[in-house]
């Protein structure tokens, strides 16, 4: 995530940044193995530090996919995604 940083840096003091390393890359944890499932453990993770919306989302690759689910997810249970940023990610098949 070190290359979000002049990202992270742009935005300023008043708007945090955050990231979120998948689950799993470390060698101890199991990888969860479905997008709804990472978007649903990263929505508890971000919740510790914001309980409510608005939300600003974002992600790169395949976290464009889970940050999509997330918003997703949190649409359905009510809350405001005020907006989803998506980085080179590829487009649907099928």
């Amino acid at each position: 995530m070190l290359y979000l940083h002049a990202l992270a840096g742009a935005l300023g003091d008043e708007q945090p940044f955050y990231g979120l390393q998948m689950v799993g890359l470390d060698g101890e944890s199991e990888p969860d193995t479905r997008v709804e499932a990472m978007a649903a453990r990263y929505i508890r993770e971000i919740r510790t530090v914001q309980a409510d919306g608005p939300y600003l989302l974002g992600g790169h690759s395949l976290g464009g996919w889970v940050a999509l689910e997330m918003a997703k997810q949190l649409r359905q249970e009510g809350e405001q995604v005020a907006r989803l940023a998506i980085f080179d990610t590829t487009v649907p098949f099928g």
